[in-house]
């Protein structure tokens, strides 16, 4: 968004001696002077200055403010001027009265006819209201006290007022600075016979939200300039952020889950699905068919859409009499959003039935078609294949007779920009860039929106103007898409900067209300019920000393015009300042932040209707997956507090899952499976507030009649932070900052997904079991922990775990191995079972840093050399291996691990070794192909006891045919004693409800 900068935009700074004397000016004689931070701009940023100002005797807030405020109007000096500093105020403006009451801050400005009349847009109305803000922030602490406004409370709001006055009313008329822009009303959609009051919600969504609406915005995005002819970010690169990008990465891969959990129906301003193909079907595009009755209506359909005339109808029936089928053949194998067209009305279906039929079989949802018309509309995110058609069905059976069903169209995938910048004179050409970066100007054009809500400003200024109509196009395209009676809200998420000012910390915004008037109803509870939970969960479980800048109510454009909703304007952080800007690159902090926020709503929604909040539970904390039996598999997990049920979700492959099977009790077993078949599974917790996110995929492989798993897998790879980024070059060309080039991007498919059981299972060929680490006897009941002893061989999936040193965040990763779990496998070892553990930073962890150097030379055999085994390895292919003479793998092609464009995550900073130099048994197996080191030991105890250590992650390694023939080496290394016999042991549960 606009710059929102600095804490206080700057503490005042007080000079080490105050002056006194030397001013003579009126008001000010003997006044002591006070060194005072005023806020311009250099280029899109604020940029800060600092004025020696005369502080009145007796310290009075209001004349400091005043005197504070008059130097911000006065404008840069000619040498700040000379260095590109300049002010959105424009010269000759006068500051004609400051008024401070309680809380209220009103300012009022004399500005030049000619600049209100030829040369005033929302963006420089913006860019004023923010430098006034952001001058007097400083004060926020006085003004308050003052007002006797308890901190922490409800109304602890610095709430300002910036007005100018208007020369064509009676003389000292002062009217709201917006005033002035001209702005066209908001234009409402509601379609032919469409009723105003229509709810239109997804009718099938349980959980604290169900019933609501949240629409989100991810503020700035691409957008065409035309003055320079190029697509440009509204950000620059700012300690490898761009705020574009990473607003939507956050919201669309963290916060929609969380709404869409609890059972809100989402409206994101810009695209929400990451997936660059797209498929669109319609009724006319070929292999469309239809069963039963339809006809064409004769009312007129208005939309932007190429189809808008191609609708069928269907009367509804009790039961399916009419069916329509939208077919499509995917070409990238992946998840995808799925999105429906139809013309809405108020005698259409208000459940109207959807199938989607898709890599893991079909899935059901209801949509009332009442509402949310002439649009594409989310249905849900779903699993396609390369090569595998897939459909979309619409069925006319429902619940409410008389009523028919509307098909119009279907989008698959996010797909790439499409819309054309410009108003008067389009751009030669789309922006090349994937939709959900775009700006959310060209997502309302997209939805059908008219111009009147993705150019509101271009046409009343005669040119064009992406950027300022981007400006108010989000909340116009939020009010346009909702209908009348929905219950909804507007939460936008921006993160903040200060250039050259050392600012930290969380503020949030509403609308301050024209003069004397209120904001949107609610806005102020929404905001205090965001903040206060979004400042508590960032202390509680990232930074004990994250800075809270207060609630504030300004006039800014992103929530100024929301007229049926209540509407709160979000600046999680400073991407500038470099521990923050690493913490909103950072997937855990993603993850809270997006949590507080939708807790937030929740309390908001609750408050107002009188009811107690109630969040999701947390994911089972733990889970296990056994072999139980001839064609059985049991799964057993620790039950999170809160949970009243379970949803247990299965899959043959780890990609295409059901839609799950609801469980009472804190285990479930899975029945007919076949010998030698694979399964997956996670479990999710349920509650009345929704359900929760899974837990880590786990799987097993079942045995033959009879043979129970000699094989188990632990899940060993919780960490998820920054270092899991992609570094990508999106060429950001703006050009008032050197600050250009590849930035850090948070995709979470590139981080940890914690499901490399995955590549693990397709690679064994045996009966396996898996279980998360926190499963194991290191500290929770021994009735439900696994035991490694019951396995011959134990896979330890360690991936880049490793412990941190920093103070923040307050929940840092577990280490690599902790004391107990290395006693537990030094124990299997000691008892003739075997071990394979694969890992990135297992030596950085054990014996750089401390937690475990006699495990590491004792047990795994290693002679730690170092680790950033790519830094150090200058070679064309630092992720390169090749077979060591002699070794485990010799006669093994050399292959490659991920080095950030394969299948998993970037194994970027990997160990390399010497086998152990005290014990003759360590051998090589794998070298890096550069010779910094080696990549892989084992060791032969001469007994049962063995050990293979590759020190990459095995589930990087880049194919699955390499990963399939390193371990059928690892796997017949390791048994020289066969598989431990044993029969099916009675597994413990610990039963939670049922």
């Amino acid at each position: 968004m606009l710059r929102r900068f600095a804490w206080y935009c700057s503490a005042i700074l007080v000079s080490g001696a105050l002056v006194l004397g030397g001013m003579q000016s009126a008001g000010y004689a003997q006044s002591p002077v006070v060194d005072t931070t005023i806020c311009f701009r250099r280029g899109v940023d604020v940029y800060f200055v600092t004025r020696a100002l005369p502080a009145p005797l007796g310290g009075d807030v209001t004349e400091r403010l005043r005197a504070a405020l008059e130097s911000l109007v006065a404008g840069p000096t000619a040498e700040e001027q000379s260095a590109g500093v300049w002010s959105a105020i424009p010269d000759n403006s006068q500051l004609a009265r400051l008024d401070v009451t309680g809380p209220r801050v009103s300012v009022y400005l004399d500005l030049p006819a000619s600049f209100l009349a030829e040369a005033f847009h929302p963006l420089l109305s913006d860019q004023i209201v923010e430098q006034i803000v952001k001058t007097t922030q400083p004060f926020r602490a006085e003004i308050m006290a003052a007002a006797d406004i308890p901190n922490g409370s409800p109304a602890d709001r610095l709430i300002i007022h910036v007005l100018a006055q208007d020369l064509a009313a009676p003389a000292g008329s002062f009217r709201d600075l917006s005033v002035f822009l001209r702005e066209p009303p908001l234009t409402k959609k509601l379609g032919p016979g469409e009723q105003a009051g229509s709810p239109a919600q997804q009718t099938d969504q349980v959980g604290s939200l169900a019933g609501k609406t949240v629409y989100l915005s991810a503020g700035h995005g691409w957008f065409w300039n035309a003055a320079t002819g190029t697509w440009l970010t509204q950000r620059p690169v700012w300690e490898n952020l761009v705020e574009d990008f990473n607003n939507a990465e956050v919201i669309n891969q963290y916060l929609l889950p969380y709404l869409y959990r609890a059972g809100a129906e989402a409206w994101p301003v810009r695209e929400r699905d990451l997936v660059t193909a797209e498929y669109v079907a319609s009724v006319d595009s070929p292999g469309y068919v239809e069963a039963g009755s339809w006809f064409t209506a004769t009312e007129p359909v208005t939309s932007t859409f190429p189809w808008h005339d191609a609708v069928r109808y269907a009367a509804v029936a009790a039961t399916t009499t009419a069916t329509a089928t939208w077919p499509f053949t995917p070409t990238q194998t992946g998840n995808y959003a799925v999105y429906v067209w139809y013309a809405s009305g108020a005698d259409r279906a208000p459940d109207a039935h959807y199938r989607v039929t898709h890599a893991a079989g079909v899935s059901e949802r209801r949509v009332d078609q009442t509402g949310h018309g002439f649009t594409w509309r989310y249905l849900g995110t779903y699993p396609f294949r390369a090569g595998q058609p897939g459909h979309v069905s619409l069925v006319n059976d429902s619940a409410t007779p008389g009523r028919r069903v509307s098909a119009g169209a279907v989008r698959v995938g996010g797909g790439m920009g499409s819309e054309q910048g410009g108003y008067f004179t389009l751009s030669p050409d789309v922006s090349g860039r994937p939709r959900w970066e775009e700006a959310a100007r060209y997502w309302a054009k997209f939805q059908g929106a008219p111009a009147s809500v993705y150019a509101p400003v271009s046409p009343l200024w005669g040119g064009d103007w992406d950027l300022y109509d981007d400006v108010t196009a989000r909340p116009r395209y939020a009010e346009w898409e909702k209908p009348a009676g929905e219950d909804a809200v507007f939460v936008s998420w921006h993160t903040n900067g200060a250039v050259n000012h050392d600012a930290r910390g969380t503020e949030t915004y509403i609308y301050d209300g024209t003069y004397g008037g209120t904001w949107t109803p609610g806005s102020d509870l929404l905001q205090y019920f965001i903040h206060t939970t979004l400042v508590e969960d960032i202390r509680t479980d990232w930074d004990p000393d994250w800075v809270d800048r207060g609630m504030l109510a300004e006039n800014f454009g992103e929530v100024r015009l929301l007229s049926t909703m209540p509407g709160v304007l979000l600046e999680i952080a400073f991407h500038d300042d470099p521990d923050e800007a690493q913490a909103l690159l950072d997937p855990r902090f993603a993850r809270l932040s997006a949590r507080a926020i939708y807790r937030g709503i929740v309390r908001y929604f609750a408050y107002r209707d009188g009811v107690d909040p109630v969040f999701l539970p947390e994911p089972p904390p733990g889970l296990a997956v056994r072999n139980s039996g001839p064609g059985t598999v049991t799964l057993t997990w620790l039950p999170p507090a809160d949970a009243t049920s379970y949803r247990v979700y299965t899959s043959p492959d780890g990609f295409a899952w059901d839609d799950g099977a609801t469980v009472g009790g804190a285990n479930h077993t899975l029945t007919g499976l076949t010998s030698g078949q694979l399964v997956f599974v996670r479990v999710s917790a349920v509650n009345a507030g929704g359900e929760s996110l899974p837990t880590p995929t786990l799987g097993a492989r079942v045995g033959p009649a009879g043979q129970a798993a000699s094989i188990l897998l632990v899940e060993g790879y919780s960490r998820d932070d920054y270092t899991n980024d992609v570094w990508q070059d999106d060429g950001i060309t703006i050009g008032d900052t050197s600050e250009t080039g590849p930035s850090r991007r948070l995709y979470a498919h590139r981080a940890n997904r914690q499901d490399y059981v995955i590549q693990h299972g397709f690679a064994i060929d045996q009966p396996f079991d898996s279980v998360t680490r926190s499963m194991l006897p290191t500290g929770i009941a021994t009735a439900t922990a696994v035991s490694l002893r019951d396995y011959a061989l134990v896979g330890w999936m360690a991936g880049e775990q490793s412990s941190s040193d920093d103070a923040v965040p307050i929940h840092a990763p577990a280490m690599a191995l902790t004391p107990a779990e290395q006693g537990l496998l030094a124990d299997l070892m000691a008892g003739g079972g075997s071990l394979f553990i694969s890992g990135s930073e297992i030596g950085l962890d054990l014996v750089t840093r401390g937690h475990g150097p006699g495990f590491y030379a004792g047990v795994l055999k290693a002679s730690y050399q170092g680790s950033d085994a790519f830094k150090f390895n200058t070679q064309p292919y630092p992720n390169r291996v090749s077979a060591s003479p002699g070794g485990l793998f010799e006669g093994l092609d050399t292959f490659t691990f991920d080095n950030g464009a394969g299948e998993t995550y970037y194994a970027d900073r990997v160990d390399y070794f010497l086998p152990s130099l005290e014990d003759s048994r360590a051998r090589s197996a794998l070298v890096y192909q550069a010779g910094i080191g080696h990549a892989a030991l084992t060791w032969d105890s001469g007994g049962c006891a063995r050990l293979v250590y590759l020190a990459f992650p095995f589930e990087t390694i880049d194919t699955s045919a390499t990963r399939e023939a390193v371990m059928a080496r690892v796997l017949g290394f390791l048994a020289p004693c066969g598989p431990r016999t044993r029969l099916y042991l009675p597994i413990a549960v610990k039963d939670a409800g049922g």
